[in-house]
């Protein structure tokens, strides 16, 4: 399972698809963590952070924002099929 997830957020792009999959409280960490990089922006919109974490945490999230919000959360440098751990902790300076 661990990864198809990786395969279709970090290669295909699809966070939307494996959402469901991410523990409830993993999702609204990732959304609060988004909205507050987000504060002054979705400040000046009107929005309310509060609530835009509570939409995009849910398992099937349908806020405008999400696009958005998948978008900061796909694909990225890793590269689950030449995937080393121990090299991205080295280079994320991580102890294994």
């Amino acid at each position: 399972m661990a990864f198809d997830v990786l395969s279709s957020v970090c290669v295909d792009g699809d966070l939307r698809t494996v959402w469901p999959l991410y523990d409830p409280d993993f999702r609204t960490a990732l959304a609060e963590q988004w909205v507050r990089d987000n504060d002054r922006h979705l400040h000046a919109v009107g929005e309310d952070g509060d609530t835009v974490a509570s939409a995009l945490a849910e398992a099937e999230p349908d806020h405008p924002l999400w696009m958005h919000f998948e978008r900061v959360h796909e694909g990225g440098e890793l590269d689950p099929q030449g995937f080393d751990e121990t090299d991205w902790q080295q280079r994320h300076g991580c102890s294994g």
